[in-house]
């Protein structure tokens, strides 16, 4: 078999190494050394703590400050459990749009039975005075992260020296394989201190083939890394499309082209259907799928409840199960079951895009997400085709598009570079969606969209300016397709064939 640009980087995956995971694992019978000083600390003052406490501490004197902290940390970074426990309390707070100072976290422990457990409320009043500035917040949480990884490092070391001593051939190889992913995913990198930049000679210098080709998981459509929001009414069809790409894509076709591609990792992460309704949906695309899908290669969670992206602990649940499954592409959805709270607010979408984004970074997946389309205005003929929510999300995607009952897929955002996206689909065929390539068939839906956008009836050279295709072509297209036009014009009252 060639070796496709696609299949060069296959093993780009193994970089991607669950680091928030195992951060929480347990390590055996290893007891987790301290973490040694980092260049320039002084010997004999716990610095571990100090950070913790510091960061504990500017999160119960200021709101602002947990959102700093959440981005950086989960509990599972804290040396001390009682500081996990805390973390966690005030994230909850934080997420449930509950007060998150010192009294209110308190009562949280309280109604948990863990507030005796971590000291008391006299130890919530020390972590107070633990952070002068909770400004500085972020900084310390840094200093969590990076006494986390050395700690993390400590241990590994442990574990290393322990099998390389018991003999255990079988345990060795499994312990030599965790070292393995740790290196891989470098969790020193937080230790180096403040980043340099690279100069532009290094920069450019890298291996072309390496970095500067794309890196295609679906040859001409999407690159890993890559961001798509599909937006659509219900019931338009969104859903089953994304299903497509994902079954297509994983069993080695382009789900629009159907041409042979190389197969990849799809992980379905579906927060909308049951079990049983998505067991419906998807077994007459494998079924059409036939051998050419390795089961390993689709991958199926359902989580009928959503997540809570926004705090709580879905942010590691989310990074364990990427981790473990290292998909190249990860189909989930809809948007606003990804964030408990109102789904308009910024800070919910700033809270999801932060979490998508350092997950698509670190694993190194494409992500293919499903959006609603806004509901429709009183007296305007036409539907808001941008996802409903805040407006962060029409910003953030490589490519923003939206797929109509009777089959256009429209761009509401312009795309990042340009792609071979097809414009038209009709329903049905080889399979439930089908690209049409008909040149006439694309430009008689251009004047139908034209036409309904305009509210009144059009000239040919209304229809020109609209939607810059000739008058000659305009009158050829209307000719082939005369009657659907005259159907078309007669749901539109007060319409004129042209």
């Amino acid at each position: 078999m060639t070796v496709s640009s696609n299949a060069r980087h296959r093993d780009r995956r193994t970089r991607h190494a669950d680091q928030q995971g195992r951060h929480g694992e347990a390590t055996g019978t290893v007891t987790p050394l301290p973490a040694p000083p980092l260049d320039g600390e002084p010997i004999g003052i716990d610095q571990v703590a100090q950070a913790e406490r510091a960061v504990l501490g500017g999160m119960l004197a200021s709101p602002t400050a947990v959102d700093d902290a959440i981005t950086r940390l989960t509990s599972s970074h804290f040396r001390e459990p009682r500081h996990g426990s805390i973390f966690t309390a005030i994230i909850a707070n934080f997420a449930g749009d509950a007060p998150t100072d010192a009294n209110a976290v308190m009562l949280t422990l309280a109604d948990e039975g863990e507030l005796i457990r971590i000291g008391g409320a006299p130890y919530l009043t020390e972590l107070l005075a633990a952070c002068d500035n909770p400004a500085s917040t972020g900084w310390y949480a840094d200093r969590v992260a990076r006494y986390a990884a050395a700690r993390e490092v400590a241990v590994m070391g442990a574990r290393l020296s322990q099998a390389g001593q018991s003999a255990d051939i079988d345990r060795m190889a499994e312990v030599y394989e965790q070292a393995r992913e740790l290196l891989a995913a470098n969790p020193l990198d937080a230790i180096g201190g403040r980043p340099t930049g690279t100069t532009i000679d290094r920069f450019l210098a890298a291996d072309v083939d390496e970095e500067d080709d794309h890196d295609w998981i679906i040859p001409g459509l999407l690159e890993r890394r890559d961001r798509v929001i599909l937006t659509g009414g219900e019931g338009s069809g969104k859903s089953t499309f994304g299903r497509q790409v994902g079954v297509c894509a994983a069993a080695g076709i382009h789900p629009f082209t159907l041409e042979k591609i190389d197969p990849i990792r799809v992980l379905i992460l579906d927060l909308e259907n049951s079990e049983r309704q998505l067991r419906r949906e998807l077994r007459p695309l494998v079924i059409k799928a036939g051998d050419a899908l390795d089961p390993a290669n689709l991958v199926i969670e359902v989580r009928l409840a959503g997540l809570d992206l926004h705090g709580g602990e879905d942010r590691p649940w989310l990074d364990k199960l990427i981790g473990a499954v290292k998909p190249d592409l990860v189909i989930t959805g809809p948007i606003y079951k990804m964030a408990d709270g109102d789904p308009t607010e910024e800070k919910y979408a700033k809270a999801v895009v932060t979490c998508l984004d350092q997950m698509r970074e670190r694993h190194g997946c494409a992500l293919w997400i499903e959006a609603h389309s806004a509901k429709a205005v009183a007296g305007v003929k036409k539907r808001s085709i941008e996802p409903y929510g805040a407006s962060l999300w029409l910003r953030w995607p490589e490519f923003g598009v939206h797929l109509a009952p009777e089959g256009d897929l429209e761009h509401w955002r312009g795309q990042r570079e340009q792609r071979e996206w097809p414009s038209l689909f009709s329903r049905g065929g080889a399979w439930p969606w089908t690209a049409t390539s008909n040149e006439l068939e694309v430009k008689f839906r251009q004047i139908k969209n034209a036409r309904f956008a305009f509210g009144r009836p059009m000239s040919m050279r209304d229809i020109e300016v609209a939607t810059g295709i000739s008058k000659s072509t305009v009158a050829r297209v209307l000719k082939r397709f005369a009657i659907e036009w005259a159907q078309f014009n007669a749901t539109n009252p007060g319409e004129d064939d042209v």
